[in-house]
């Protein structure tokens, strides 16, 4: 999908850089000059999506976003043509209305294959795709937020479950095996990863809602939670209107 979008706004004139990370951002006579890894830019108005670096490029540009990012690693596993055979839809764990996480579900792809997952296990690293993977620079960033002594609290117990699952196949199949009895350790295939950027407020509590937090000439999305992919357009269309109008929804506390 990001591969056909980045195809039409080159057609209708964009240019589409990669590999570019933003590293300094300042305002010049009413305009942004971005100092990227790919050399300098220049914007009239700067529209941050950065996803598990936003907050990071909020800073860089000067803003106070009332959240920070913690990233949390999603692991799946393929399930056997077995399970396939059998699993019609999709299956989901009754909700815990304390987490803004759906827990391990399963999904038929339109591949034809059956996944189970995410969990949601800390990551130690904001790129952090496999187990045991940390960075000492985002180890010092969690260290040093308060919200992350409030995340402990509020979840410690739930993440070391979660955690747990990254490392335990057997504890992993225990939850496919809540929502359906029948899983065998021999249906859990290829495992695979993704990251989830998830905004923690000072207390520690998850924002479960959009954030879009206005700066001068910039617009940052600090939280794009589930639906965010499945309504990325409908999302983008928001997006355009706010850039020309007020903001309707911030994250709590002042917005810079």
């Amino acid at each position: 999908m990001a591969r056909a979008l980045a195809h039409d706004l080159t057609a209708r004139g964009a240019f589409v850089r990669t590999d570019a990370e933003l590293r300094a951002g300042h305002r010049a006579d009413g305009d942004w000059e971005l100092a990227t890894a790919a050399g300098t830019v220049r914007a009239g108005f700067v529209v941050n999506c950065a996803g598990l670096g936003c907050d990071l490029v909020a800073r860089r540009m000067g803003a106070e976003p009332p959240i920070r990012i913690v990233a949390f690693r999603g692991d799946y596993y393929q399930l056997s043509d077995r399970l396939r055979a059998a699993v019609p839809c999709l299956v989901y764990p009754v909700p815990d209305p304390e987490v803004p996480f759906l827990g391990v579900h399963l999904t038929p792809t339109i591949g034809g294959a059956l996944r189970a997952g995410p969990n949601a296990a800390l990551a130690l690293a904001r790129e952090g795709y496999r187990p045991g993977r940390w960075e000492a620079e985002e180890l010092f960033r969690l260290a040093s937020y308060r919200g992350t002594f409030g995340l402990a609290r509020r979840y410690g117990r739930y993440a070391a479950r979660e955690w747990l699952r990254s490392w335990s196949p057997a504890a992993y199949l225990e939850a496919v095996r809540s929502i359906w009895p029948g899983a065998e350790r021999a249906d859990l295939g290829i495992r695979s990863s993704g990251v989830r950027a998830q905004a923690v407020r000072p207390d520690g509590s998850l924002e479960d809602d959009f954030v879009l937090t206005r700066g001068p000439g910039a617009l940052h999305v600090l939280n794009a939670p589930s639906p965010a992919a499945t309504a990325s357009l409908a999302i983008a269309e928001r997006i355009a209107d706010a850039v020309t109008g007020p903001v309707d929804r911030t994250a709590p506390g002042p917005a810079p």
